[in-house]
């Protein structure tokens, strides 16, 4: 990220942990599984510092506790989501398939 710049960087690793996402659906052996969750990991791992340099740059030092404050919590809660509308949609059509 230093050498090609914040912003590329993030948004490369993040369309990778997409394609990696929308890989899960073809995998059918463990082995699969694995490797997926290894680049997805890494990739994850990767990025995550960049948004403390993208809003350190976007809004400075002096408010940036509240930035990544207030990003965390909306991440948290996107999260925290996930498993409910999962449930709620395996309770609608009794399956997670398309």
């Amino acid at each position: 990220a230093d050498r090609l710049g914040v912003k590329p960087v993030l948004v490369t690793g993040l369309a990778i942990q997409g394609l990696v996402i929308a890989a899960y659906l073809a995998v059918g052996q463990l082995e699969q599984f694995y490797l997926l969750a290894v680049i997805f990991g890494a990739t994850y791992g990767g990025v995550m510092p960049l948004y403390a340099v993208l809003a350190r740059e976007y809004f400075g030092l002096r408010i940036i506790g509240t930035v990544l404050g207030a990003a965390t919590m909306l991440s948290s809660l996107g999260m925290s989501l996930g498993p409910l509308a999962g449930g709620m949609i395996y309770d609608a059509t009794a399956s997670y398939h398309w």
